[in-house]
Parts: structure tokens; C-alpha cells; sequence
């Protein structure tokens, strides 16, 4: 009974300081300084730095006449119902989506200008598969953009974040 008490005091405890070190407090730093065989977790589902905005692609397309279409969107977040047991469209909309994250990361640094930009993998790999996925048959033309926005709930309309010139299709 004895052993059974102390073992159920070594958990909660060991519980206790898992929870306690959670948080960035003066006080939780010092727990931590005990733990030299980091046997307390450290959970951070979303870390070290989450994500704060959504990425958006659009693409618009000219006609042999020279008739622009107006931007449409390549939805990269939507997800269906039944999408926790069918989804085969998640590994496209990941891939495009993490494409997209790349493009704006690029765009972000004052190292690339847009000749490097439009001669970087991930631009291309967007360009293509807006070509050969989503053009309408009479298109010969294609131009796509990245818009930022403040995520599922926001009050910000979304941001240019780059716009490519028109492309052959």
C-alpha cells in the first residue's frame, strides 16, 4: 500500500512539473534547470513559430482575341465532409500550398528580385501546374498571383504578395 502511495505521488508530481514547465514564466525556467535528463516535455503543437496568414492563388487567363478572364482561386484550403476519410486531393493542395509558402518567403527577402523569383522551383512548379490543370482549352496566356490574408477569421482584406507576368499556355 505504501509503494502503490509513493508511485502515485511520483506520477502526479512528475505531472505537475510536466504542465508547470509549459509555460515561459521566471519560475517554470528554474524547474527546468533540475531537469537535466529532460524527462519533462516541452509540447508546442503549432511552434516554434505559427503560421499567421493563409496563402491564396489565383490565376486569370487571355484568349487568342486578347480577352482577359477575371482572377480565379485554386482553393488550397478547403476540405469536404468526409475529408478525415477521403481526401485524395490532400497531397496536391499541400504541395501547392507549401510551393506557395516558398514563393512568399522569397518574395519577403530583399535578396530576390523577380528574375530570380520566376526562375526558382517553386514558381515554376506553380506555373506549371496551373497550365496543365486548369486552363480553359482557347487559352493562350496565363498569369497567376499570391495573395496573403490574415488567415480564417480576419478583418484584412488579402495582400499582393507577387504577380507574375503572362506566360505562354
Amino acid at each position: 500500500m505504501l509503494l502503490r502511495a509513493i508511485v502515485v505521488a511520483v506520477f502526479a508530481l512528475w505531472f505537475l512539473a510536466t504542465v508547470l514547465t509549459q509555460f515561459s514564466y521566471p519560475w517554470a525556467e528554474r524547474l527546468k534547470a533540475f531537469d537535466s535528463c529532460h524527462i519533462f516535455p516541452r509540447w508546442t503543437f503549432f511552434a516554434p513559430n505559427p503560421g499567421t496568414s493563409d496563402f491564396h492563388l489565383v490565376f486569370r487567363q487571355k484568349n487568342p482575341l486578347g480577352e482577359i478572364s477575371d482572377f480565379l482561386e485554386v482553393p488550397l484550403h478547403i476540405r469536404g465532409r468526409w475529408a478525415f476519410i477521403w481526401n485524395p486531393d490532400k497531397r496536391v493542395k499541400k504541395g501547392l500550398f507549401d510551393l506557395a509558402v516558398t514563393v512568399g518567403r522569397l518574395c519577403a527577402t530583399g535578396e530576390c528580385d523577380e528574375r530570380n523569383i520566376t526562375f526558382s522551383f517553386a514558381y515554376i512548379a506553380l506555373l506549371n501546374y496551373l497550365t496543365y490543370s486548369q486552363l480553359a482549352p482557347d487559352t493562350d496566356a496565363i498569369q497567376f498571383a499570391l495573395l496573403s490574408s490574415g488567415g480564417f477569421i480576419s478583418a484584412f482584406e488579402p495582400s499582393l504578395v507577387m504577380c507574375s507576368g503572362f506566360h505562354d499556355a
